[in-house]
């Protein structure tokens, strides 16, 4: 069977990550699965694509003329597709034109929540006619059966892992701590952000001024990946952070390709994310045994690391998030005991679902129902 894995992105970013992982899988499974790859644009990730199947760059141009012809559907029909894989809601339009009046099934692979959600699929009639959804947490599978009226039954759970968790159980993996250019004894905060409002970028002055005002003897620095330096946020930030006499109290580092030699370095991780599906950071967070802070039914990583692996606090009350951050930095017991326990918990669940299984048995159980 051929199957049609459509990628809005091919940037190191979660979705696509994920789906890299699930196309090995299906490579070293071998089964009768022939993968192909429809990406919206290219990126660094596409010889990686490339190096398991064939990858197809979608030109809007040319399906636009298809679609005006009413041969879009047609055309994916003649490379004889027998299953079209949606992976992010940003691809379910053109998995539903690729489908057209065919009886090709249609899975959606649906990494995003409400706010994310709705700007692609305003409401239920873009999901009607998909046939199962494969959601990377409860948190994303309830948005769906609350706002989109999709069945329980419909949704099968699987959570996505980062790619640096094989590597480093397995001791393939060297992680050294990064020179922060600060003293020993400084208690680093890290947190992983990007620009856009559910990564919450914008609280980070309220969080830092508000520590500091509170506990002007505190000695940390934040650490913030994940920036452009050319980034109109970044631009705002520090005007900000000048205007509150704390631009000092943060060292901004921009993107990296080594974030578990910064886990390495950081004492605790703020997860300042306000809607955040399954953030990949906070696995990473527990291999480096670094406990995680964040809100409350903001993320779906508080299903599995849970309080005993962090503290979660009252959605965006950054009064109590400055207070746990105060907690982690006066108790180092505490702090250890929590990062322990992120580490056995992300161990657990890894031990328990890297095989994707879930992945791969929903597309040949849809594939047998369509013969």
């Amino acid at each position: 069977m051929k199957v049609l894995f459509i990628s809005h992105q091919a940037r190191n970013t979660g979705a696509p990550l994920a789906l890299l992982q699930e196309l090995r899988i299906v490579q070293n499974a071998c089964v009768d699965i022939i993968p192909i790859v429809l990406l919206f644009e290219e990126g660094s990730l596409s010889d990686k694509f490339r190096e398991i199947c064939s990858v197809w760059v979608y030109n809007r141009w040319y399906m636009r003329l298809l679609r005006k012809l009413r041969l879009q559907s047609l055309f994916f029909r003649f490379q004889q597709i027998d299953c079209i894989y949606a992976n992010t809601v940003a691809t379910i339009g053109v998995a539903n034109e690729i489908k057209g009046k065919s009886q090709i099934p249609i899975i959606a692979h649906i990494h995003e929540s409400e706010s994310l959600a709705k700007r692609y699929i305003p409401n239920r009639d873009g999901l009607v006619r998909v046939s199962k959804f494969i959601t990377v947490s409860d948190f994303s599978a309830n948005n769906l059966i609350d706002y989109y009226g999709v069945k329980k039954n419909q949704i099968i759970i699987q959570h996505p892992f980062s790619p640096w968790i094989e590597p480093f159980l397995e001791n393939q993996l060297t992680v050294c701590d990064v020179n922060l250019g600060v003293s020993k004894d400084t208690f680093i905060i890290g947190c992983f952000c990007n620009g856009i409002w559910q990564k919450s970028p914008d609280l980070l002055p309220l969080v830092v001024n508000n520590l500091f005002k509170k506990y002007p003897d505190i000695n940390c620095k934040f650490v913030i990946i994940g920036l452009d330096e050319k980034s109109d946020v970044l631009y705002h930030l520090k005007y900000d952070l000048y205007r509150l006499n704390i631009l000092d109290k943060i060292i901004f580092v921009g993107n990296v390709n080594n974030p578990l030699d910064y886990h390495a370095s950081f004492d605790v991780h703020l997860l300042l994310s306000r809607e955040d599906s399954f953030p990949l950071v906070v696995e990473e967070a527990a291999l480096l045994r670094k406990p995680t802070v964040g809100f409350k039914r903001a993320t779906g990583a508080e299903e599995w690391i849970r309080e005993e692996c962090g503290i979660f606090v009252p959605y965006l009350d950054i009064d109590l998030l400055v207070e746990a951050l105060y907690k982690m930095y006066s108790d180092e017991a505490l702090r250890k005991k929590k990062g322990n326990a992120a580490y056995d918990a992300i161990k657990e669940m890894y031990e328990k679902e890297a095989s994707l299984s879930n992945v791969l048995q929903t597309i040949l159980c849809i594939n047998n129902k369509n013969e």
